[in-house]
């Protein structure tokens, strides 16, 4: 029987374009390329497969085909034998032309068996690397389960949401099952609610961080996960004064975004209307309220239901009264108790600047970013604090043009140096029982990288890491990198401490307390 290798092969060319045909439908059906892919590598690796199977039966028939032919020569040469014993010379000469035909005929049979063979090896190669090109080729996986990322700030105010939304978006681009939710929340009530979230196992999968001891009382409590091991890898070079912050006893648990350095805002236009120069006294910032108000207008606007605009101006006069820079962080580790006469001086200090007319009333009132900004953009207030590279760019959307404004430095009290007072402002860390951790560090990392960094730069923002300076940046970001290089303590560890310390700065402007009862309380928590 002869083999029919056209039309075996006929046939496999009609498995292949089936094939073909059912990845073209298969892509149009769920628009996956990858689907398309596989199904055409499948569609190969089986073309190849019947090839071969052709081939085989082709050697197959060539094999069948040369041993008849061996057969058939056989049988001459014992024909030929006959005939040389009989002695017949005619029947001698026939089985000899027999015999050579016959072996002839073997030769062409071995030599079209051999070439099958070699057919036959190659269709199985052929088939091997269609095995392994269909292995290799996108497998058509089940569509990437949805995941919802829970991120949470209080930071809704300036240009933060635009780095958040930046972060966001080319994230969500990268990895499109997963959705980031965003939730911002006042400051007064962030913490109360990040601490329920956590007690009740919920807590979000990207949370900021305060810089005071509220963050490390989250780390010993063991509700932040440790970032040891994950604060090298794809994140920046971290100033180490910055990274020692994010810090407990040498482990990360947090990232620093930026720092900041938190002066006065002034209004340049209504200076230059009463003729006032920019203070650098405290006496000199007494008499530009008090030029201020007989013109109509309030001082320094701050918003101090933010508990944290209340400590700063605490720390602001601190600046000052320990020029060594080192008296809260002896406080914080026991060498120096709480109601340190600098502390004393410098809630004296600030009581003063409070007592003659300095601020804008009702701050207690007013949170820092809506009522005390509000005062100072609809130019009721001459000066806002505090102000750091964290509003900036919110000040300068809501000013636009109508009035031209600057930064300095909040007074010293006898008129020299000034300093603004600094520190981490966004920290970003992962709860331990966050459900998504993997892709919550996945997530800060968008923050951190060479686009997150520019996104910062363009917002004034100055991240906690060394950049170089575009050439375009503002003359006001160049302000605020300078002032860096002096910036003072504004952080206080001993979470009771701190507390006490907001509660008696808003007694301060609410006239319910003095400097003497603020720092007693003040040790007494310590």
């Amino acid at each position: 029987m002869r083999t029919n290798r056209r039309g075996l092969l006929a046939r496999a060319g009609l498995l292949a374009a089936l094939l073909a045909l059912l990845a073209a439908a298969c892509a149009s059906d769920d628009g996956s390329a990858d689907t398309a892919a596989e199904a055409m590598s499948t569609a190969g690796a089986a073309s190849a497969e019947a090839g071969v199977a052709a081939s085989e039966a082709q050697s197959a028939g060539a094999a069948a085909a040369a041993a008849q032919a061996a057969a058939d020569a056989a049988q001459a040469a014992a024909e030929l034998a006959q005939a040389t014993a009989s002695g017949n010379q005619a029947a001698v000469e026939a089985a000899e032309a027999a015999l050579a035909d016959a072996q002839d005929a073997a030769d062409a049979a071995r030599s079209q068996a051999a070439a099958a063979q070699a057919e036959a090896e190659e269709a199985r190669q052929a088939a091997e690397a269609a095995e392994a090109a269909a292995a290799a080729a996108p497998m058509a996986d089940e569509p990437a389960e949805s995941v919802t990322l829970e991120f949470w700030s209080w930071n809704n105010e300036g240009a933060y949401p635009v780095v958040h939304e930046e972060a966001e978006a080319l994230f969500e681009a990268d990895y499109p099952n997963v959705d980031v939710v965003r939730t911002y929340t006042p400051f007064a009530d962030y913490m109360t609610n990040l601490r329920a979230a956590i007690a009740a196992g919920e807590p979000p999968d990207v949370a900021q961080v305060p810089w005071t001891g509220e963050y490390t009382d989250l780390v010993n409590g063991g509700a932040i996960a440790s970032l040891e091991g994950e604060f090298t890898a794809g994140f920046p070079d971290f100033f180490p004064p910055i990274a020692s912050i994010a810090s407990v006893d040498g482990v990360p648990y947090a990232i620093p975004l930026d720092v900041n350095s938190l002066q006065i805002a002034y209004n340049k236009d209504i200076f230059a209307e009463l003729g006032l120069e920019v203070p650098r006294s405290s006496d000199a910032l007494k008499a530009v309220a008090a030029a201020l108000d007989d013109a109509g207008y309030f001082g320094v606007a701050v918003g101090t239901n933010d508990g944290w605009a209340a400590a700063d101006l605490f720390f602001a006069q601190l600046a000052y009264t320990d020029p060594a820079n080192t008296l809260i962080v002896q406080a914080d580790a026991g060498a120096a108790t709480w109601d340190d006469p600098q502390f004393l001086a410098a809630a004296e200090n600030l009581e003063d600047l409070i007592a003659s007319g300095v601020f804008a009333p009702g701050a207690n009132s007013m949170v820092s970013f809506v009522g005390a900004l509000e005062l100072f953009v609809a130019q009721q207030a001459a000066m806002f604090y505090p102000v750091g590279n964290f509003i900036t760019g919110g000040i300068a959307a809501q000013v636009e043009d109508s009035f031209e404004w600057g930064l300095f430095p909040f007074p010293s009290p006898d008129g020299g140096e000034g300093f603004a007072t600094g520190g981490v402002a966004e920290m970003f860390s992962i709860p331990a029982d966050a459900a998504n951790v993997d892709l919550g560090i996945e997530f800060m990392r968008y923050l951190t990288n060479a686009d997150g960094e520019a996104v910062l730069v363009a917002n004034d923002f100055i991240p906690s890491w060394q950049i170089e300076l575009p050439p375009d940046v503002s003359d006001l970001y160049r302000d605020l990198i300078a002032a860096q290089a002096t910036v003072r303590n504004r952080t206080i560890y001993t979470t009771p401490v701190y507390t006490e310390l907001i509660n008696g700065v808003q007694g301060l402007l609410g006239g319910s307390t003095s400097a003497a009862e603020v720092v007693a309380a003040m040790a007494g928590a310590g």
